[in-house]
């Protein structure tokens, strides 16, 4: 009997939510690769032996054609200790760590469902610009958007208009920490700040409605199946900052096709997608997708089936 590969670090909300709502049957399909505790689980990657790969964990070892599908969630590497401790020799491991972790995809066969895709479609599909490419190519709305290192770009940019940043949320500060660049509305002291695009280049878009008539959209795609839901949040420009629940809404059956179109344009079998809803217009404006985003939360808002819609992608 084929098994289902997780491959996610020890602690995951959305993985553990996820397996709390399969039966005891199906999670004795369920193989948890740790990427964070190799003490708990190795690897090894052979294309010139008869078996590509070689999984140990409890006490188990498995190779490539014991798996039908792959969940490629979250991969965090191991805690580093190093003694001194070394900041630049800790990024240069995880590098490391997360591109051995990549490479799985060349040793599986190509029957292997991979979800939400293979890691190279994973990647490639964060590319926001690629997104909106093809969003406005399907015939999607989206926001006039620069992407620039150039301070006069911002400048010049129409108002009202909002900075976000390319890859991650996520700064660095100091060797450890972290500080969150959430998007913002673009003001005075932001204008007066536009050289910092010359070391850190960022994204600006027209603001598409206005606060009072926007209406937050998350639209979750599981292989051919489309969900959406709605949130209130006038006081923030950044959806994530609220705190409000969010509810179920219901898309036009066009804007759902076109949707899950975009998703599998990406080779994705998963997309975690941001849309804005102008009530004023009724305008659906498509802001980005996620390619390996959370999900579990909107279930537990909504009731909306997305763990039966990922068990039955994953086991069929």
């Amino acid at each position: 009997m084929q098994k289902i590969l997780i491959i996610t670090a020890e602690e995951d909300a959305t993985i553990e939510y996820f397996l709390s709502s399969l039966s005891e049957e199906d999670r004795l399909d369920v193989v948890h690769y740790k990427t964070d505790r190799p003490d708990l689980n190795q690897l090894v990657l052979s294309p010139t032996n008869d078996h590509k790969l070689e999984l140990h964990t409890d006490g188990q070892i498995y190779n490539e054609m014991d798996f039908k599908s792959i969940y490629y969630r979250r991969t965090i590497p191991p805690k580093f200790n190093f003694q001194p401790p070394d900041f630049r020799l800790e990024m240069y491991c995880e590098d490391e760590y997360i591109r051995f972790l990549e490479s799985l995809e060349y040793c599986f066969p190509e029957t292997v469902k991979w979800f939400p895709g293979k890691p190279s479609d994973i990647n490639r599909a964060k590319n926001k610009l690629l997104q909106l490419k093809l969003a406005q190519s399907l015939g999607l709305a989206i926001p006039v958007t620069s992407m620039t290192n150039r301070p006069e770009a911002l400048l010049s940019f129409e108002h009202p208009s909002i900075y976000k940043t390319i890859k991650s949320p996520n700064v660095p500060v100091g060797d450890k920490g972290h500080s969150a660049a959430w998007t913002t509305e673009i003001d005075e002291s932001i204008r007066q700040h536009a050289d910092g695009l010359l070391t850190c280049p960022g994204i600006i878009q027209k603001r598409v409605c206005s606060l009072v008539d926007k209406l937050d959209i998350r639209v979750t795609a599981i292989g051919d199946l489309v969900f959406a839901a709605e949130n209130s949040s006038p006081q923030h420009i950044d959806g994530r900052l609220t705190n409000a629940p969010y509810q179920a809404h219901l898309l036009p059956t066009w804007l759902s096709n076109r949707l899950s179109r975009l998703v599998s344009s990406l080779s994705l079998n998963f997309g975690a997608m941001d849309l804005i809803y102008d009530l004023s217009s009724g305008k659906y404006w498509f802001i980005e997708l996620n390619s390996n985003g959370q999900w579990a939360f909107i279930e537990e808002d909504t009731s909306l089936p997305l763990c039966f819609a990922v068990r039955n992608f994953l086991w069929k």
